[in-house]
């Protein structure tokens, strides 16, 4: 297997090629500076002076504003799915089909945890555990900025106290998990 090609750098041409059509230094002398072949040095002198003036004329101007418009446009689009994505990420919930899943089930089950479901593996079998992390994600997680995941454990250890003896649930007729639970 031959030796691996060596890359130049669009750079290093256009300054090699300059240097030969300025005729400041011989084709040697280019060679051994850069440390590129004297075929290169003739061929890249050959480029630049044809098409020089391709960089001067309207089509070429026309053809950069076009690629710059493109360009544009296509950040926008990106930037519009980004926020796209980040808004369905928050309002979509993951409907908890991991939790039903045969993997999961069995492996519960293997080792003794009964698990209750209706059966079926439907994302209502999850409902009140996909409602725990929204809120969780919204009234916690949103609003905190943790660096680490030793950072947002202990947040979020924090977090659960609050929501079991303090906030208050509509859906438990405004009292809090731990009152429901102590007055059954």
């Amino acid at each position: 297997m031959g030796a691996k090609r060596r890359r130049i750098e669009a750079g290093v041409k256009a300054k090699v090629a300059l240097a030969g059509v300025r005729g400041d230094r011989t084709t040697s002398q280019l060679v051994s500076a850069f440390g590129v072949h004297a075929t290169q040095v003739g061929q890249w002198k050959r480029r630049l002076v044809e098409g020089a003036a391709d960089l001067f004329s309207d089509d070429h101007r026309r053809e950069v504003q076009q690629q710059d418009g493109l360009i544009a446009e296509l950040y926008e689009q990106i930037g519009g799915l980004q926020m796209e994505l980040g808004w369905l990420k928050k309002k979509l919930p993951d409907q908890g089909v991991q939790y039903t899943a045969e993997a999961f089930t069995g492996r519960l089950e293997a080792a003794g945890v009964r698990v209750s479901m209706d059966g079926r593996g439907r994302w209502m079998d999850n409902v009140f555990v996909e409602r725990l992390w929204g809120t969780v994600k919204y009234e916690h997680l949103y609003l905190h900025d943790y660096a680490t995941p030793r950072a947002l454990q202990a947040g979020r250890a924090g977090y659960f106290p609050f929501y079991n003896e303090e906030r208050i649930h509509a859906a438990l007729d405004y009292r809090t998990p731990m009152a429901v639970y102590l007055a059954a």
